[in-house]
């Protein structure tokens, strides 16, 4: 009977530090957890959809400005940045990028007045108060999954794009910021965002694995000051500081044409490619017909050389991009070929049409590609 007094005397105290802690717009987590939705409307028209290696978000820093991953635009070919609300599709220009910290300055080939540019944690005056600090809690917005059609209208966004995801900060390190929120293709380059609504990292990597959680990895954001000052001098990178990159790709190849010449209709081959500042490309390849007889064939820069039963050709290939258009001449003169081919990240497409005095006929080959 006297522990009942007691426990309403200790109610009472509770529900005073409530209400003190309210006054001081203080909240106890483990009462009520933190609420994005000022953030998310706030802060969701500066983040960007980057179309280079696939869809990437990105981060509206200047009128004229897009911070985004290093990873998302490597080769240093032409970008497009969507901007949403009204929806604004524009060309953008790779000037400056740090390849040690996954980072990547864009600049649009026209500034975006009116617009609302995501604010640096740490470039303002009360840097102080916005400092991370590991248990923090942390969102992003990005495009996880999102499917790029450039070709077409743009970028298929349906539900997929602008998305949020909330964490909390488990890890900082002097090159990256550990988080435990949900990252996906699509995520890269987006903006880490404190409870200010400022930018306080930029979506960079994801720890995959089969047993692996949700671990993302962000880069600091003031790892990108060096990349933003006298950025209105910079220009575009030339295309020699692009990336290398490389695949092993497996092949099947559906040739009627051999069919015709009393081979088999299909035959499975390797084809290694490297392309050096995805400018020069080469690649070696091999297939196999039947049971007896393969095939060795090899592409340097836009010349390949495919030999089909005796037939020899040699081609020039002309790339946009991943795809290549190729018109092929016989040695002799006597063999044309016209070949397109489509590639898409790890997936290859190709039609040719072979054009000879003795053998006409159309070839298919599908490829799948592992590497970067």
């Amino acid at each position: 009977m006297k522990a009942k007094p007691r426990v309403q005397g200790l109610l009472i105290r509770f529900f005073l530090a409530v209400a003190w802690m309210a006054a001081l717009g203080l909240r106890p987590s483990s009462l009520q957890a933190h609420s994005w939705v000022g953030v998310y409307k706030d802060q969701v028209d500066s983040v960007v959809v980057v179309l280079g290696q696939g869809v990437c978000a990105g981060s509206l820093v200047s009128e004229d400005l897009v911070l985004t991953a290093w990873h998302c635009v490597p080769y240093l070919r032409t970008v497009f940045v969507v901007l949403r609300n009204p929806e604004v599709r524009l060309r953008a220009q790779v000037i400056d990028r740090d390849r040690r910290h996954d980072l990547a300055l864009l600049r649009l080939e026209k500034p975006v007045e009116g617009r609302k540019v995501l604010r640096l944690a740490g470039r303002s005056s009360d840097s102080q108060e916005s400092s991370l600090q590991e248990g923090d809690p942390v969102a992003t917005i990005g495009h996880p999954l999102a499917i790029s059609t450039r070709w077409l209208s743009g970028v298929l966004l349906d539900d997929r794009a602008y998305l949020i995801s909330a964490g909390i900060v488990s890890k900082i390190n002097e090159k990256n910021i550990i988080s435990d929120l949900s990252l996906s293709p699509g995520n890269s380059g987006g903006p880490l965002l404190n409870q200010k609504g400022e930018m306080v990292g930029v979506a960079s990597a994801k720890l995959v694995g089969l047993a692996a959680g949700q671990i993302g990895y962000f880069t600091p954001v003031e790892k990108a000051t060096p990349l933003m000052e006298n950025s209105e001098k910079k220009g575009p990178l030339p295309w020699w500081w692009a990336d290398n990159s490389q695949r092993l790709f497996l092949t099947l190849v559906l040739d009627p044409v051999l069919d015709e010449l009393g081979r088999d209709l299909s035959h499975w081959g390797l084809e290694w490619s490297l392309a050096l500042r995805d400018r020069w490309r080469w690649s070696l390849g091999r297939t196999r017909w039947g049971s007896s007889e393969n095939m060795l064939y090899w592409r340097t820069g836009y010349l390949h050389r495919f030999s089909r039963q005796g037939i020899g050709t040699t081609s020039l290939d002309v790339s946009v991009g991943e795809n290549y258009y190729r018109f092929s001449a016989g040695q002799t003169g006597h063999a044309t070929a016209l070949a397109l081919g489509l590639q898409l990240r790890t997936l290859r497409f190709e039609w040719a049409r072979l054009f000879h005095p003795e053998v006409e006929g159309s070839s298919f080959t599908v490829g799948f590609g592992v590497g970067r």
